[in-house]
């Protein structure tokens, strides 16, 4: 998802967080340009499948804009472009702390291909349950298979703090080429 808090607001953990930039940098700037990254990797792969790279927004606001892609997706461009085989959601992926946590890996029936990276300097722990309300939820809840990365929370979540320079940019790669 591409939005985050603004000037802070109700959702801000920061005492007197109202009115202060809230700058996101790991919610979620750091998923954005891992999803653009990726997407321009693969506009000079070619693939089996067709891929669609698709940035929510209002993922902070009860996830509205993954919500309004699948219904509209089901509805409209199901028939065209046929059945979403499975999504991949960054979220939270710029702060590696201890690990890289690879959720939802029981939403698949071929778990053959999902596997921690055979050469990295970061962990990556693979597990069955995919918690969390970001927008991987509303592919779940729709039985599409779903995978949601990230590097967990840390003590700039929803603050003003959440800055760049926070960022772990090597990890970010790896993830990046994890996810390839």
């Amino acid at each position: 998802h591409m939005d985050h808090l603004g000037f802070g607001g109700e959702s801000s953990m920061e005492p007197q967080g109202e009115g202060k930039v809230h700058h996101g940098a790991d919610d979620n700037a750091s998923g954005t340009a891992l999803v653009l990254k990726l997407a321009q990797y693969f506009s000079k792969v070619e693939t089996k499948r067709s891929l669609a790279f698709v940035l929510f927004n209002a993922e902070e606001m009860c996830l509205l804009g993954s919500s309004h892609f699948v219904e509209y997706w089901k509805g409209r461009y199901q028939e065209t472009y046929g059945l979403m085989k499975a999504m991949l959601n960054f979220d939270m992926v710029g702060r590696y702390q201890k690990e890289v946590s690879v959720m939802g890996t029981g939403s698949f029936m071929e778990k053959n291909f999902i596997h921690p990276p055979k050469v990295s300097s970061y962990k990556y722990i693979l597990k069955q349950q995919a918690i969390g309300s970001s927008d991987h939820a509303v592919f779940h809840n729709n039985k599409i298979p779903a995978l949601f990365l990230t590097t967990g929370a840390h003590e700039d979540y929803h603050r003003s703090s959440d800055t760049s320079e926070k960022i772990n940019y090597k990890a970010l790669k790896d993830i990046g080429e994890y996810a390839k």
